[in-house]
């Protein structure tokens, strides 16, 4: 396998002549070479998405190189909870065209703004995702491990999703996590909707009906829920030029109401 250098320098050279070709697509449709200049654009596209995957491999590659365990005494200022299926969903790249940060990294970036984030590293990885620090643990251990973890964060983020284990940890954040430190990412209208249908209980105020598609502008979130004290919820509907602007709108109330507590 190349090592993480080399793989850097491979994508850094596509990325380059990348751009190089697009110019040369720009000035052949400015000439009205329509069909010549759409092809070479094709080209150019085409050595963009290889370079822009690459050079995240090469990020990945370095990630496990350097690879701490985390101790059993640390313990995250931020925990990120999602399905692992919805990994790749999350490992795209932004809504950018030469964007080369990924969604999740985007999310963990303005999250940093309260320290250090983690998740519980789903156990099949390969090479870990770009974003939060995994920690691996048994089957056996996860639930404690998780339920620790939530009393002691100062913020808990959980992607909504449909895995056992999501459920089970959305139920288990009701029942430990203070309101104003708990936060919901709301992916699809059909998550939305089963989190009313399954959760509404845990909330005193009554949840209304959001057509979060439509509010999507290429993130990977249509809406953020948030809780006032006393489980009153907030929506925030995700809006931004970039995920990271996105993210950082969405999470100021949440990073507001953080600091008064």
């Amino acid at each position: 396998m190349l090592s993480a250098s080399t793989l850097k320098l491979i994508a850094i050279l596509l990325l380059v002549l990348s751009v190089f070709i697009f110019f040369g697509a720009k000035i052949l449709l400015y000439a009205e070479y329509y069909l010549v200049g759409l092809i070479v654009f094709i080209v150019a596209s085409i050595l963009l998405v290889f370079g822009k995957l690459i050079f995240n491999e090469s990020r990945k590659l370095r990630l496990r190189e350097e690879y701490k365990p985390v101790s059993r005494n640390e313990v995250p200022d931020v925990l990120y909870l999602r399905a692992f299926s919805d990994d790749k969903k999350t490992a795209e790249f932004g809504v950018g065209y030469f964007d080369m940060s990924t969604s999740e990294e985007a999310l963990v970036t303005v999250l940093k703004k309260i320290g250090h984030v983690f998740t519980i590293g789903n156990p099949n990885d390969v090479l870990p995702e770009i974003g939060a620090k995994r920690v691996y643990v048994s089957d056996k251990q996860w639930k404690h491990r998780v339920t620790r973890y939530m009393k002691e964060a100062k913020l808990v983020v959980m992607r909504l999703g449909v895995s056992n284990g999501i459920r089970w940890e959305i139920e288990q954040a009701f029942k430990t996590v203070k309101p104003t430190h708990l936060v919901f990412l709301v992916p699809t209208s059909e998550s939305y909707d089963e989190f009313c249908k399954n959760y509404s209980s845990f909330i005193s105020s009554p949840l209304e009906e959001v057509n979060i598609e439509h509010h999507i502008e290429g993130g990977r979130f249509g809406a953020l829920i948030y809780f006032k004290p006393e489980w009153i919820h907030q929506i925030v509907l995700i809006k931004g030029s970039s995920e990271f602007n996105m993210y950082k709108y969405a999470f100021r109330s949440v990073f507001k109401q953080l600091d008064k507590d």
